[in-house]
């Protein structure tokens, strides 16, 4: 049975690809190729970006607070540092 069900796929695969359809797969697979590598390429800048505005919105975050505790003179440091404990972002 094995035997018979291997015949049977190399008969639909030589009925498949054609001198024709071999060129045209291709060009499709080329197509794939690149267009796999500017998917990979977009997506390794957009997580640049996401960790730059991760580390910038972190930094953003201390400074506001710092200047809130210069503003209303606060002193109390425990304050500050309960505020940015749940704001670190894992990336």
């Amino acid at each position: 049975m094995s035997a018979k069900l291997r015949v049977l796929e190399h008969i639909l695969l030589l009925e498949t690809y054609t001198k024709d359809s071999i060129p045209a797969l291709h060009k499709i697979r080329k197509y794939l190729v690149e267009a796999t590598e500017e998917a990979s390429i977009a997506y390794n800048k957009a997580l640049i970006v996401r960790r730059l505005i991760c580390v910038f919105a972190q930094r953003f975050l201390v400074q506001s607070l710092q200047l809130f505790a210069w503003i209303s003179g606060t002193k109390n440091i425990e304050f500050v540092r309960y505020v940015l404990a749940p704001s670190s972002v894992d990336v």
